[in-house]
């Protein structure tokens, strides 16, 4: 694995960029570094719905996913006012 990566396997990350840019915005799912090319920079991912070519996984750059960590996420009591307001 590369220095810097924003991502580990096991990670949820967002799909911020990809080669199909429907793909954008989806939910995947971090499985382990790149076996198929080698790219240290790259992952293996699966993305429920969108079928793979190989055997349903798909590789990415680490570059193009912003993991979410259940850690990350904070909602403050105004935000949830907001959102049932």
């Amino acid at each position: 694995m590369g220095c810097g990566m924003n991502c580990k396997p096991g990670d949820l990350a967002i799909a911020i960029k990809t080669t199909f840019g429907k793909n954008v915005g989806k939910i995947v799912t971090v499985i382990c570094a790149d076996i198929v090319l080698g790219d240290p920079e790259m992952w293996m991912i699966e993305c429920p719905g969108v079928p793979g070519p190989f055997d349903g996984l798909w590789l990415c750059y680490d570059s193009w996913l912003l993991p979410v960590r259940p850690g990350d996420l904070h909602e403050t009591e105004d935000e949830r006012k907001e959102v049932t307001s």
